[in-house]
């Protein structure tokens, strides 16, 4: 990562079978008011025509470059590849299926040179929210400092509280933080962008986020986040494990109690949505033994079970009534 001649930001792009969306993706990235960047689209081995897609828009801007992976490994682990592949200064993300505004990136530099953070990241503007919220963070106010102990318990949210997950955040990072700490994503499917930013943070690195939306993040029902497997997630619940380990953590007892939290409220959403995905297949089997693998799961599913019956009935009167 990096040379004498380096663009000031690599872009990093992941894709699988994005055909639909990069385009747009990547016509957001090209009309950065910041034009001395890179963009690096890394193929996980789609299936359909993102290749094809990818290749017109290349042949057109030679700040596009493709990494082509032999096989499918998720987002972090294309990431990983875009980052290994990376010679700018700053390393910034963006999901095929999401958009930069215009000045994102300058915006970001410029917050970046005014604060010295390694880390800066902006507000997200949500497309296709179910709620009434547009953005991840309240606009009003300013700057945020965002430390690792309430960057954890952001994402784990307090009980009957709801919560600012700002793992969803896309931070832009400095590249030779990146490669004198070694931190890239983690070989899981979910919650990668969060054990990206834990990593950085427990590393040392300072993170500055600004109110501006600058990033458009699609909401979607099909998105990954969105259709996850018990397996990933109980993934996240393993991932907590090893990293609570760590010295980084095992040296702040307060931090220790949040990575195990964390932890455990993840196992506990792989036991519902196993249950879930159980009564949903009329699969009464699966889901008895979802319900009595022990104490813990038994409390999961009965402390969570009357609130979903709750919330399915009330969807069926609003139909009903409509």
């Amino acid at each position: 990562m990096g040379s004498s001649s380096a663009p000031a930001v690599s872009v990093i792009v992941a894709a699988y079978n994005a055909a639909d969306t990069i385009g747009r993706a990547l016509a957001s990235a090209q009309e950065q008011t910041l034009e001395n960047i890179e963009i690096l689209v890394v193929d996980d081995a789609s299936t359909d025509a993102t290749r094809e897609v990818v290749r017109r828009v290349a042949e057109a801007d030679p700040r596009v470059r493709v990494v082509q992976l032999a096989r499918n490994g998720g987002p972090g682990a294309a990431r990983n590849a875009g980052i290994e592949a990376a010679r700018g200064a700053w390393v910034a993300t963006l999901d095929a299926d999401d958009r930069y505004l215009p000045t994102r990136l300058e915006g970001l530099l410029a917050l970046a040179a005014e604060t010295g953070s390694e880390m800066v990241a902006d507000n997200l503007a949500l497309d296709g929210a179910p709620d009434s919220r547009g953005f991840l963070l309240e606009r009003s106010g300013g700057a945020l400092e965002i430390d690792v102990l309430a960057f954890v318990r952001s994402n784990r949210g307090a009980r009957g509280q709801g919560r600012v997950s700002l793992g969803f955040l896309k931070p832009v990072v400095r590249a030779s933080f990146l490669a004198d700490h070694g931190v890239r994503y983690p070989p899981v499917r979910l919650a990668e962008d969060y054990f990206f930013a834990l990593g950085c943070l427990t590393a040392g690195a300072t993170w500055t986020v600004t109110r501006e939306p600058t990033y458009r993040y699609a909401v979607r029902g099909t998105s990954l986040t969105a259709t996850y497997r018990p397996a990933d997630v109980e993934a996240v619940a393993l991932l907590d494990l090893e990293l609570a380990q760590t010295p980084g953590v095992l040296a702040r007892p307060a931090l220790l109690r949040e990575v195990r939290r964390h932890g455990r409220a993840a196992h506990d959403a792989a036991v519902w949505t196993e249950f879930v995905l159980a009564i949903r297949s009329r699969d009464a089997r699966v889901a008895w033994r979802t319900a009595t693998a022990g104490n813990r799961a038994a409390r999961v599913v009965a402390t969570r079970g009357p609130t979903a019956v709750a919330r399915a009935v009330g969807r069926r009167l609003r139909r009903a009534q409509s």
